[in-house]
This record gives C-alpha cells, structure tokens and sequence, in this order.
C-alpha cells in the first residue's frame, strides 16, 4: 500500500534535515507548496566558519524577495583566525557594513555570536529590531559593543568569549549603567569579568575560563568567587578552566569555594584536571582518591560532579583510554567507588572523572 506524501510528512521531513543545507535547496525546487515549508527551516538556524559564506547569506537575507530575514533565529559568524588582525589579511570594511545590514532585517533573532568580528571593524548593531536571548561576542568591547546590550535587556545568556592569543580582555566600562543585562542568567566569562558582572544580577549558570589579561594569582580567584555571593539568586552549576593557572588548579578551586557560600547551593560543579597527573598521584599514594572526594564535604545540594581533561585533545586519544581503564581497574578492586564518593557527598547522583562515569 503507498500512502501519499503529504506536506506534514514533508515539513517532518525537512525539521530533520535543518543542518543539511544542500538538500533543504533542493526540496524548495520540488513546488511551490515545498517551498513555502522548507524557507523557514532553511533560515532559521545558521553557522558561518568563514565569510565568503557568510556574505552569501546576508546578500540573500537583503536581497531576496520573500524576506527570509525573519525566520532567522540563530546566527554565528566567525573570522577565520584568532588573536591580532594582519592588515594583509584583514576583511574589507565594506564586508561588516554588509553584515550589519542583514542584522537589521532579522525582526526574529534570537540567539547572535560574533565572533573575532570586533578585531577588524566595530559593528553599530544598537538599532538593530531583534531582541536576544544569548549573545556571544570577543574583544575587543567597543561603544558599540556597550550600545547594543543597553539595548537588549532580553538576554539571558551572554558569553564574552576569550581570545588564546593577543593581549585583549573585554572592557568592563562598557557594562555600567542601570538596567543592564537584568536578566542575565548563564554567564561565560574570564575572572575579571565575571567579578564585574555577577552582583546583583540573576545569574545562575557559570563558565569561567581565564584570559591573557587576568591577574593569575589567587586573591584574584578568590575575590571572583566571593562575587558569586553577591548574586541576585544562587549560582546553581559552576565550570571552571583554569589550566596554565600558575596559583589555581581545578582541586585548589574546591577548597577556594569552600570559603564562600557556594558550597550550600551548587548543584554541578565542573573542574578541569590533567589525566596523567591524576594516575601519578594515585599510583604513588593509593589513598589519593579518597582525599579527592573528601574535597566535596560540605557541597549539600551537589547531584552533578565532573572532571574534564585540562588538555584538549587528550582524552580523545586511544592512549588516554587504556591510561583510564588501567587506572579505574586497579581502583575498582581496592575500593567501592561510588559508596566513596556518597559517602562524602550524599546527595550526589553523578560522578564523571576524564570520561568515565563512576556514579
């Protein structure tokens, strides 16, 4: 029996598709009826590693005649390089302009990254007709950068992403003012920052992961965590990167929390940590892991702890693996590692140490 494709079959069909560009072009050629289903899930969400694509699509959004500006919902847009701009290198200015202009027909946009955008040419984005929910920019922060989030109280997530080369940190100045991000609830952002914005504003999700410009000390750490208490609810998950911190690793952050009153309302806690010397440390003193949990004495309300690898990439490797199963075989055999960890941490429900779950 052949059932008859139907435009609610096609619209499914076209939902799954969303990250398939090619074959979402194809289906708007099939009729007229197609067309007008797939538009909206062509435009809605949309990522640009480099700006030849990214030019396509904002002369399209400008150009077209059905307007598909307004079924854009997600856009990221990034400059093909990190740290300081080559002038040889560097994009036509006429480029940005382009780019602002699109933005301007984009009624519906919610979720807006720029990134490396500011290194080259600052974007005048403050009478743009969206209203964000999550916006992503780099530094450098310009009067433009302080226009457009006066403008967009809406945002509830805001990322201030770091550059790993070049000497730029966001400018703090531009965040001054009453009325400003008062509904911000994520937070990504270098310690400086996170300082500067977290009192008084409701914020419970954190990223922090330091910068070229932080202060790498441990008073300046802490004075980062002690902002968290002055938030306008508590801060409920915290991520934390602080690899090449010379003061600071991920272990010494738990006992830094522990002097303020984040330890009484985290619910997920995330560090970062480096696999090997993990696996030194407990192959030289087999009651390593035990101290490492006892670190969590006091985290009430903790369900989700994880450690990350420190080191991107690693943990990918099939060396990194046999380093783990080796390591959790011996400790599975000398301990009950799940009782080890409630025991010190009742409320837990979830423990992940470098990709394994031992909770």
């Amino acid at each position: 029996m052949t059932r008859q494709l139907t435009l609610d079959v096609l619209m499914l069909i076209a939902e799954q598709l969303a990250r398939d560009k090619p074959t979402l072009l194809k289906m708007t050629m099939l009729r007229k009826e197609v067309y007008s289903l797939v538009l909206p899930v062509l435009y809605h969400s949309n990522e640009f590693l480099e700006l030849t694509g990214a030019l396509r699509f904002c002369h399209a959004i400008i150009h077209h005649p059905e307007s598909p500006g307004r079924f854009v919902h997600r856009l990221y847009m990034q400059v093909p390089f990190w740290g300081i701009p080559i002038p040889q290198i560097s994009p036509n200015p006429s480029l940005f302009e382009i780019i602002r202009m699109s933005l301007n027909h984009m009624p519906n946009l919610q979720d807006l990254s720029l990134f490396g955008l500011s290194l080259f040419n600052p974007i005048d984005l403050s009478d743009c007709p969206f209203k964000l929910k999550s916006l992503l920019i780099t530094p450098p922060t310009t009067q433009f950068t302080a226009r457009l989030i006066r403008n967009q109280p809406t945002i509830v997530e805001l990322n201030l992403a770091s550059f790993t080369l070049g000497h730029q940190c966001v400018d703090t100045n531009h965040f001054i003012g009453p009325g400003i991000l008062p509904n911000l609830n994520t937070l990504t952002a270098c310690p400086k920052a996170i300082k500067f914005l977290a009192p008084g504003r409701p914020i419970e999700h954190v990223f922090m992961q330091v910068c070229s410009v932080d202060a790498l000390n441990t008073a300046s750490i802490l004075a980062t965590l002690t902002s968290l208490d002055q938030t306008s609810t508590p801060v409920k998950s915290l991520w934390a990167d602080l690899d090449g911190h010379p003061e600071v690793n991920g272990w010494n952050l738990i006992e830094l929390l522990k002097s303020t009153n984040l330890p009484s309302n985290l619910v997920c806690l995330t560090i970062k940590a480096n696999l090997l010397d993990f696996a030194l440390q407990q192959a030289k003193d087999p009651s390593y892991l035990s101290s490492v949990a006892q670190l969590l004495q006091g985290f009430t309300f903790l369900k989700y702890f994880e450690v990350e690898e420190a080191i991107q990439g690693v943990i990918e490797q099939p060396a990194a693996h046999e380093v783990i199963d080796m390591m959790f075989a011996v400790l599975e055999q000398q301990t009950d590692i799940g009782a080890l960890w409630r025991q010190n941490c009742p409320n837990l429900i979830s423990v992940k140490l470098f990709d394994r779950n031992v909770v």
